[in-house]
C-alpha cells in the first residue's frame, strides 16, 4: 500500500486539534466527576469544596448554595455532621456519563447516575439505632468551565430518585424515609443552611424524569416533559 502523502491543510489541523481538545476535556471532566465520589467515599469534604469554582451554585436536596461559601456550608457543616468513622460505608458508584463540551471549549454539561452503597457495620449500627444497609439512587445534571486549562465545577445539581433498605430493595422504597432531609431553613438562620430554597422532586414511586441536558443524539430535539403529555 502507498503511502498517502497528502499535506494537512491548516484547516484540517485545526479541527484535528479542536476534536483533541474536546476528547481530552471529555475525559478530564469524567475524572473530576469521578474523583469527587471517591472523595464522597471517605467524606473528605475539603477535597470536595476544591473541585468547585469561587462562583459555583450547588442544587442539593430542595436548597441552593451560592459560591464557595456555600459549598462549605454544605460540605463542611451539613453534610461535614456525618464525619468519617469505624463502621460507617458510603460508596458512590458513578456511572453512565454523558458529556459535551460547549462550542467555545471552556464550558461543558454532563449528566451522570449515582448510585449508593451505603450502611453502618452491626457492631456499630445496634448501639446508634441506624438502618444497618440502605441504597440510594440519583442524578447528577452538572455544567463545568474551564480556566487557565483546569476544569471544575460550575453549577452542581444532585436530585435524588429513590432510597430504599437494602433488605426490602427498591420494590419498598418510602419516599419519606430519605436519609439527607429536604432544606427548610435558609442561611443565616440556619448555619448550615443554602441561601434560598427551591422545589425538589418527589421520590419513587413517582417518576417524574430529570431534563436531560442534550438533545437526542439522533432526532437532534430536546426531549420535554410537556411534548410527551401531548
Amino acid at each position: 500500500m502507498e503511502a498517502d502523502n497528502h499535506p494537512v491543510s491548516r484547516r484540517e489541523f485545526e479541527d484535528l486539534r479542536r476534536e483533541l481538545d474536546r476528547q481530552q476535556s471529555i475525559e478530564a471532566i469524567r475524572r473530576l466527576h469521578y474523583a469527587y465520589g471517591y472523595y464522597m467515599d471517605r467524606l473528605l469534604f475539603d477535597e470536595v469544596v476544591a473541585l468547585f469554582e469561587d462562583d459555583c451554585s450547588i442544587h442539593f436536596q430542595g436548597g441552593v448554595y451560592l459560591g464557595k461559601s456555600g459549598a462549605r456550608r454544605l460540605y463542611g457543616g451539613r453534610l461535614g455532621q456525618f464525619a468519617q468513622r469505624k463502621g460507617l460505608l458510603v460508596d458512590h458508584l458513578m456511572l453512565q456519563g454523558v458529556i459535551d463540551i460547549g462550542p467555545g471549549g471552556s464550558t461543558a454539561d454532563a449528566r451522570f447516575r449515582c448510585l449508593v452503597q451505603g450502611g453502618v457495620h452491626e457492631t456499630v449500627a445496634a448501639a446508634e439505632g441506624r438502618r444497618n444497609q440502605y441504597w440510594h439512587s440519583g442524578l447528577y445534571e452538572n455544567s463545568y468551565s474551564r480556566a487557565s486549562g483546569v476544569w471544575r465545577i460550575q453549577t452542581f445539581r444532585y436530585t435524588t430518585v429513590w432510597e430504599a433498605d437494602y433488605d426490602l430493595g427498591w420494590g419498598k422504597a418510602d419516599p419519606e424515609g430519605n436519609r439527607a432531609k429536604p432544606a427548610d431553613t435558609c442561611f443565616s438562620e440556619d448555619p448550615y443552611g443554602p441561601d434560598r430554597l427551591e422545589a425538589m422532586p418527589a421520590l419513587f414511586p413517582d417518576n417524574e424524569t430529570v431534563p436531560f441536558h442534550y438533545p437526542n443524539p439522533v432526532t437532534g430535539q430536546r426531549w420535554s416533559a410537556t411534548a410527551t403529555e401531548g
